[in-house]
């Protein structure tokens, strides 16, 4: 159902998703739904997307550190490095990063986060230097 034509079937799935996730805890979603919940990061839909960065800092209030840094950070990372992707999906990756920040520490983010942040502001597209921009500020 995550591919569903209906961008608000896919936003259900998703959202449910992410609750089950603090029903069940951690190790049940990194089992069995994490590879599909990551899916908000490709989702055609802008809503889906967004309501995907809001569930994501859910999760990491509620997972915390170990699983931002091991399970979550790395594939947000490789969605955000895959050539051929709209700028709306680097900026996806970019605010999915941001959400998390406040649930590491700033070591982890100027090791991990910060290096994908100066790559992004070189980027072709005027809008994702800009929106990183913001994001850094």
């Amino acid at each position: 159902m995550t591919k569903d034509g209906q961008w608000r079937v896919r936003m259900g799935v998703f959202e449910l998703i992410a609750e089950l996730a603090i029903i069940f805890g951690k190790e049940v979603f990194c089992k069995n739904l994490q590879s599909i919940f990551m899916g908000y990061l490709l989702n055609t839909a802008a809503s889906v997307r967004q309501m995907g960065i809001e569930k994501s800092a859910i999760l990491a209030q509620n997972f915390k550190q170990d699983w931002i840094m091991n399970e979550y950070i790395p594939v947000v990372v490789n969605h955000y490095t895959v050539d051929k992707k709209g700028y709306n999906y680097r900026m996806c990756c970019l605010n999915s990063l941001a959400a998390v920040m406040p649930y590491i520490m700033k070591d982890q983010i100027t090791q991990h986060v910060i290096p994908m942040y100066l790559k992004a502001t070189k980027d072709d597209i005027p809008n994702v230097r800009f929106c990183v921009s913001k994001i850094i500020h």
